[in-house]
């Protein structure tokens, strides 16, 4: 047997290791040793070049790195006391941080690249020295703002007036200012005193939910269910209860606590500090029933920009102010002016109004609605044969809204035959056989889509 197969197996496994050491040669320096860790934040990544916009995903991965060692040096020098002093844990406090930090790394160079055919290798970095010192220029520039907005917030407060959205604003826009750099010590002279600036604007953010009240007259109301009202309720809104400022253009939002009913959810005060808000239907029929108005906190979120001012608003407790209703079911009445139906004609009318829970009253004075009916009825002819006598009637009624007068809907039933021994018999018989029908029929389509429906 020939040794030359073998000979050219050896062959090639040398070849490939020589391919295999010659590429390693290849590789740059840095993918093996990343710069020097006491000049840089660095970070090298690879990325395989099949991902989409490989390129792009390996400067987010790199950021993301160099964010996460930067943060490390920051969040080393605030402590757990500290970070609680926000209003928010220690590992939300971490996560922001790496969050804004990354936001700002916008001097991070790429310094280095390589591919091969399937992959790619990036090295970004960024000098730790003009980093620390243009980030110090940029807390300095957050500290003169936020001081600046503080005094104006405190000016605006001075007024006959608080308009929220400008000075809550103000006051969002320097805590986000500051926030980026919770490793600072943001302390300035103010007067003879020496201030913390960040922990006086905090101070501002949670004395704000104590100066705010709310009222909202009348704070108790009866209401029909499944009626459209329309009702008004006057709110009233306070910056310090003592002082009486009106606070304009806040935002309010109005809920069920309990219960269920179509409302304008969201609204503003004017320059006198008041609204005036709108429950339109109650659709339940749980009585008592409870609404809530109070301050629109996601309203409030979208002035801020940053995450952790988020987070505190979002642990804040703003004034808030209940309304009670006492509801109840609609009420209707059944009259009949032609005197042709019996009581027990009438009581099938009634008793299916009560299907649809209405309640059904005998006094004008109480009803929400009124079913008003008008008979019409003649004999019909006599079989001689059967000794049977015909009845033909037609029955038509009209809702009516009692309150004002408005006629919601109406429908007839014609022609309906009753027969029986005597003409009375056939008579009775015609206007029951008219009751159920209109009981079956319009009745119920006209009181579902115009007093119970939704």
């Amino acid at each position: 047997m020939s040794n030359k197969p073998l000979w050219l197996i050896i062959i090639g496994v040398m070849a490939c290791l020589l391919c295999s050491c010659t590429a390693n040669r290849r590789l740059p320096s840095w993918i093996q040793n990343k710069p020097d860790a006491n000049l840089y934040y660095s970070s090298v990544v690879k990325v395989s070049k099949y991902t989409p916009e490989y390129r792009e995903k390996a400067r987010y991965d790199a950021l993301k790195d160099i964010s996460m060692q930067i943060s490390v040096m920051v969040d080393g020098s605030v402590t757990v006391s500290e970070t609680e002093a926000w209003g928010i844990s220690a590992s939300d406090f971490n996560s922001i941080v790496e969050t804004s930090t990354r936001n700002q790394l916008s001097d991070v160079e790429l310094a280095g690249e390589y591919e091969t055919k399937n992959e790619y290798w990036a090295l970004y970095r960024i000098n730790k020295e003009n980093y620390r010192l243009q980030r110090r220029q940029n807390a300095e520039a957050a500290m003169r703002l936020a001081q600046d907005l503080m005094l104006k917030y405190d000016k605006a407060l001075s007024g006959s007036r608080v308009d929220f959205i400008l000075v809550i604003t103000m006051l969002f826009q320097a805590l986000d200012a500051l926030s980026d750099y919770p490793d600072y010590d943001f302390k300035i002279v103010s007067g003879d005193e020496t201030i913390h600036l960040y922990s006086e604007l905090l101070h501002r953010l949670w004395e704000m939910s104590g100066k705010i009240t709310l009222e909202c007259q009348p704070c108790a109301s009866e209401l029909v269910a499944r009626r459209f009202h329309n009702v008004k309720l006057s709110v009233q809104s306070l910056w310090d209860h003592q002082e009486g400022k009106p606070i304009q253009n806040l935002p309010l939002t109005l809920r069920f606590v309990r219960g269920e009913g179509d409302i304008i959810p969201s609204l503003y005060t004017d320059a006198q500090g008041k609204a005036e808000l709108t429950i339109k239907r109650i659709k339940s029929f749980d009585s008592p029933q409870t609404l809530q108005l109070a301050i629109d906190k996601q309203a409030i979120l979208q002035l801020s920009s940053h995450p952790l001012v988020q987070k505190m608003i979002q642990a804040q407790s703003f004034a808030s102010v209940n309304l009670d209703l006492r509801v109840r079911r609609p009420r209707i009445i059944v009259q009949e002016n032609t005197a042709k139906l019996s009581s027990s004609h009438l009581n099938l009318l009634k008793d299916r109004l009560r299907e649809y829970g209405l309640e059904v009253v005998e006094s004008l004075a109480m009803a929400d609605y009124m079913v008003r009916l008008e008979v019409d009825s003649q004999p019909g002819a006599f079989n001689n044969a059967l000794n049977l006598y015909s009845h033909l009637c037609t029955l038509h009624f009209t809702l009516i809204d009692t309150e004002t007068g408005e006629a919601l809907g109406s429908g007839s039933v014609s022609n309906i035959k009753g027969s029986g021994n005597t003409p009375e018999m056939a008579q009775q018989r015609a206007l029951q056989e008219g009751i159920k029908k209109l009981n079956q029929e319009t009745l119920y389509l006209e009181v579902y889509t115009k007093i119970i429906g939704f």
